[in-house]
């Protein structure tokens, strides 16, 4: 639209100015439904995240306290159904740890366990090394 004059410009002034402030409140729109998704999907992760505080309310590994550090804490809950609360990485890293250690000797145990038990089920007498010369 192209138009003379001085108040041609000025009504093209003003129509780019209208398209502008369009622009931006279509922007503050869309900038409000964002952050209203992010704290509505923000909202049961709080009001759930209190409940490991209350099971647990200190560190096992150093003894803080989980509420005061709940910039940093930590909720562990393994597939057995324990849980476990830490106030840091560092601890939740102790407590991974030791519990995979003790899930190794249990597993370990388990093996020399059922490899014995084949053992003993074997008749006498045989073994691989009969069993492949005759």
């Amino acid at each position: 639209m192209r138009t003379f004059g001085f108040f041609g410009k000025m009504r093209e002034q003003v129509f780019l100015c209208k398209e502008k402030d369009e622009k931006e409140e279509n922007m503050k729109k869309g900038l409000f439904w964002v952050i209203l998704l992010i704290v509505s999907l923000m909202l049961p992760g709080l009001t759930l995240a209190q409940d490991d505080v209350k099971k647990h309310a200190s560190c096992k590994y150093c003894g803080m306290n989980r509420a005061q550090f709940a910039h940093s804490r930590v909720f562990i809950e393994y597939e057995d159904g324990t849980t476990e609360g830490t106030c840091s990485i560092h601890c939740a890293a102790v407590d991974l740890r030791s519990t995979l250690i003790k899930y190794q000797r249990q597993s370990l145990s388990e093996i020399t366990t059922r490899s014995s038990s084949s053992r003993s089920r074997r008749p006498a007498g045989s073994s691989a090394a009969t069993s492949r010369a005759s």
